[in-house]
């Protein structure tokens, strides 16, 4: 089990939000993230506006020409997905909302689930560092941290 006293500091503001990936996604991944999102009332966003609930396959084909997110809540974690590319699944979420040990242990069971029900690795990164890995979930459903970089 990760504890709170081992990473919070790697949840702290920084104006940026941490991402969620699920490394070698398919539409097979994708669809298991829908499935998982239905749990927690998702909301399709194109372009800034709510739109209908739709298929894994409709928001690929709508994120063509217009930006698409499926936000949603996880045990009380507010969590985004992205529809850039089929091949990877990309959620983001802020920082400031894992602020004890109750909420990590909510970012880590949605890791758990992610990872199990894609039969996929899903890794917690820094803003659009994917190489920057703070906590990896295998298709087990064990999650850990990752040991942090030595100071330069």
């Amino acid at each position: 089990m990760v504890t709170w006293s081992e990473c919070q500091d790697d949840f702290e503001r920084t104006g940026s939000f941490l991402d969620v990936y699920v490394l070698d996604g398919s539409l097979a991944a994708w669809n298991a993230l829908l499935e998982i999102a239905r749990k927690g009332g998702p909301r399709f966003i194109v372009d800034c506006e709510e739109a209908s609930p739709m298929s894994v396959e409709e928001a690929f084909a709508a994120s063509s020409s217009a930006a698409v997110a499926l936000g949603f809540e996880w045990q009380g974690l507010v969590l985004t997905a992205h529809f850039f590319a089929v091949e990877e699944v990309t959620l983001c979420f802020w920082p400031e909302e894992i602020t004890d040990q109750r909420s990590l242990d909510a970012l880590c069971s949605f890791l758990s689930k992610l990872a199990v029900s894609t039969n996929r690795e899903a890794i917690v990164t820094d803003d659009g560092a994917r190489e920057a890995v703070i906590l990896r979930a295998s298709p087990s459903g064990d999650v850990i941290l990752e040991p942090s970089p030595p100071a330069r």
